[in-house]
């Protein structure tokens, strides 16, 4: 089992990561590209 320091510090991490804006954004870009490749229309 996982020290509870770390699982604290890891949370309290993880909690500042996703209140930044630019959270998801590569993953989103990523997506939008690989979809764009297959040629599919999703903007309509």
């Amino acid at each position: 089992m996982m020290d509870d320091v770390v699982v604290a510090r890891a949370a309290k991490r993880m909690k500042a990561i996703r209140e930044t804006p630019d959270y998801g954004l590569l993953e989103w870009e990523s997506l939008v590209r690989t979809v764009e490749r297959r040629s599919v229309d999703f903007r309509r």
